[in-house]
């Protein structure tokens, strides 16, 4: 168990680390309102403008992959600190921008230092506690996880009422910079005998070490099936509600926020859960859960929003509970790289849930109900049958060696 400053307790470290996940999450997604004021104001192509999400999506990836293992090596509290300046320099700078090119540029920069801040407090929690209490600090942390993303549009929407796109980037270098303050009462989580007996660049080799183990990747990919359906539902559900169902803005925002109250819950869900059974068996319940959706919303999607919203509510579900599983059980099995293991698990669940707009965009599809059906019940399939394989003669029993939420840390 790591060493945590006396300054920051055990509540605050929690909440520390989940506060830094929202607004790192408000900063990706809180100016998608204002794409269409950035495509005339710039004069400019959406395509261009979307690339500004793209930038940032796949920074924020590379970022933690990179970061997770420098952390590693150097510790925890400095590269926290460092990546936190480059998110409130790039934030207060994307407020000044005057062209579409500067924007995609600084958008880099936050989300670099923004998938830092992650992979990093995830391992600050590992560090920080042992598996007993880890899955609590977990299942808050990545309650705040789904609710930055899932609310961001809401926020910048009710700023854009009074303010420009550019008074967004203005909240969000406000934000960072009190995280910042914050931060500064975090003394370092990883002592130096536990770090990494490496150099700078030898400990971004922990990554590939990881990567290298096949059971470990195995579980990792079966459980980056639920943010990959649920990546596909955050690109349709407008067109379904909207434009399928013929909602107004009133019954989108209401079945939207339904969807987030049941993401908040599913952490919870997992945690308790972890109590009682088995990681196998909660991975099986991952599997099903996405596959009984899928069913559900092929099924009976199409008669209604409320049967839509039902069928979906399993995926919804089983998303929050892979997350938090990943980080508990995958993250708690590596004790002394945790930041190389945060890193990993962190890069996939991105590139994963990134993979939903492009599969959601597939023309195959009759409407987007069954875009989210479909590959819903395939996530499910392929999460089940990569379970099986990990306790059979392919894998290494992972989940056996693997220290339940609740039992002793390896």
């Amino acid at each position: 168990m790591g060493n945590v400053g006396r300054r920051m307790g055990d509540r605050q470290t929690v909440m520390l680390a989940s506060i830094w996940i929202t607004v790192i999450w408000l900063a990706a997604d809180m100016y998608l309102p204002a794409l269409p004021t950035l495509v005339a104001e710039f004069s400019t192509t959406e395509a261009v403008i979307n690339s500004t999400m793209m930038a940032n999506t796949m920074s924020l990836a590379l970022g933690s992959l990179l970061g997770g293992p420098i952390t590693d090596k150097v510790g925890r509290r400095t590269p926290l600190l460092a990546a936190a300046v480059l998110v409130i320099a790039a934030n207060a700078a994307c407020a000044c921008a005057t062209s579409p090119e500067q924007l995609i540029a600084l958008r880099i920069f936050a989300g670099s230092g923004g998938g830092l801040i992650i992979s990093t407090v995830m391992a600050v929690l590992r560090d920080r506690f042992n598996a007993d209490k880890l899955a609590s600090a977990v299942t808050i942390s990545q309650s705040f996880a789904v609710l930055g993303p899932l609310v961001a549009p809401f926020l910048g929407s009710l700023l854009l009422t009074f303010a420009s796109w550019r008074g967004i980037y203005v909240l969000l270098a406000v934000l960072s910079a009190a995280c910042f303050v914050w931060t500064l009462a975090l003394e370092e989580t990883l002592p130096p005998e536990q770090r990494a007996d490496t150099s700078i660049a030898g400990s971004l080799g922990l990554v590939f070490e990881i990567a290298r183990d096949r059971s470990f990747m195995l579980a990792l990919l079966a459980l980056c099936m639920a943010p990959l359906t649920f990546g596909t539902y955050l690109l349709t559900c407008s067109y379904v509600y909207l434009q399928f169902f013929g909602l107004d803005y009133v019954g989108y925002s209401i079945c939207y926020f339904i969807a987030i109250l049941i993401e908040l819950a599913a952490p919870f869900i997992y945690e308790r859960l972890s109590r009682k059974v088995s990681p196998m068996a909660i991975m099986i319940a991952i599997g099903g859960l996405l596959a009984l959706a899928g069913g559900l919303i092929i099924a009976i999607g199409t008669a209604s929003p409320a049967a839509f919203l039902f069928g979906c509510a399993f995926f919804i579900i089983a998303s929050g509970m892979g997350r938090a599983f990943a980080y508990v059980v995958l993250m708690g099995s590596r004790k002394r790289n945790a930041g190389s293991a945060s890193a990993l698990i962190t890069f996939s669940i991105n590139l994963f849930a990134g993979f939903g707009a492009p599969i959601a965009s597939i023309p195959l599809w009759p409407n987007h109900v069954v875009g989210t059906g479909v590959p819903s019940l395939f996530a499910g399939v392929m999460l089940l049958a990569l379970t099986f394989i990990l306790v059979g003669p392919v894998g290494s029993k992972i989940l056996d060696k693997m220290p339940k939420a609740h039992g002793e840390s390896s």
